[in-house]
């Protein structure tokens, strides 16, 4: 995904506007202000760079003589169209304010401005090619989003929850390093092929570039230590993992299900009760007590 870019067709209607993958770019042009003069101003300017390329075209003018405006545009011709590729990238400020602003429409804002923020929000938190943006925002900002979609995880829509949950573990992903992030990622789609033996070599050739790995990352391999029946393994992960990010509610409750299969019964209720208290409807931490509390109930008659 390259942030704020757009491919424009001339000769199509302005529905074929393109737009190529940019969350922070996309959402800033929803929040900035558009009028019909604008749209207009817009629209001339790239006829007149289209009217323009086509002249100097006809007239055999090298591309580096065509002038500033045009070296600031890629254009493509494609027979009886042309596409008119241009940056709009916004500034670090614009991607700064846009995040304290969903901060607090998630906390403050209507019903549907907690969905929509909440779903943008994890679509950002997911997208690779936007970790650069969120790891340069200030530390009292991603301290704020992140405040907000705790907080969200316990709204009492079932949307704005279930997002803030994916957008929270999207930021336990991210990480400054390219390599990391590629082997983070090759881990997560082998553990959703269910191919687990490839899923942890992924996860740790990711800890052989850098031991700062993301959060995750050790809960993930937890989880998949869990699954090999190798409990002791994932009690280390997850101490790594809750080392780095203390809510990290999936981490608390891997931890539990480590305790759980150790027979360290009062641990695993203590993690879960953790979990629980950051994120009061976890499904998977309120079956497992319940599991668990029955099983004692049924040992006891």
């Amino acid at each position: 995904m390259v942030i704020g870019r757009r491919r424009l067709v001339a000769g199509e209607p302005s529905g074929a506007a393109i737009p190529v993958k940019g969350r922070f770019a996309m959402a800033l042009e929803e929040l900035r202000p558009r009028t019909v003069v604008f749209v207009a101003l817009v629209f001339l300017a790239l006829v007149a760079v289209h009217l323009r390329w086509g002249g100097e075209q006809e007239n055999g003018a090298p591309p580096e003589e065509q002038g500033p405006l045009l070296s600031r545009v890629q254009i493509t011709n494609k027979g009886e169209s042309v596409e008119i590729d241009f940056a709009s990238l916004p500034s670090q400020s614009d991607v700064e304010g846009l995040m304290a602003r969903y901060a607090s429409l998630l906390v403050k804002g209507e019903v549907t401005e907690r969905r929509t923020t909440a779903i943008e929000l994890a679509h950002i938190t997911h997208e690779p090619q936007d970790y650069g943006k969120l790891l340069q925002l200030p530390s009292r900002t991603l301290d704020a989003v992140r405040q907000a979609l705790l907080k969200g995880l316990n709204d009492p829509d079932a949307c704005v929850s279930s997002h803030c949950r994916k957008a929270l573990v999207g930021l336990w992903r991210v990480s400054d390093s390219a390599a990391v992030i590629r082997q983070f990622q090759q881990g997560l789609a082998a553990h959703e092929r269910q191919q687990l033996d490839d899923a942890l070599e992924a996860f740790t050739n990711a800890e052989k570039v850098q031991s700062n790995v993301p959060p995750d990352l050790h809960r993930m391999k937890a989880e998949i230590y869990l699954a090999k029946s190798r409990p002791a393994e994932a009690l280390e992960e997850c101490r790594r993992a809750l080392e780095a990010e203390p809510r990290h509610f999936l981490a608390l409750y891997a931890l539990a299900w480590a305790h759980a299969e150790t027979d360290h019964r009062d641990k695993a209720l203590e993690a879960l009760d953790r979990a629980l208290a950051i994120y009061k409807a976890f499904p998977e931490a309120n079956e497992l007590r319940r599991k668990m509390l029955e099983s004692e109930g049924a040992a006891g008659t």
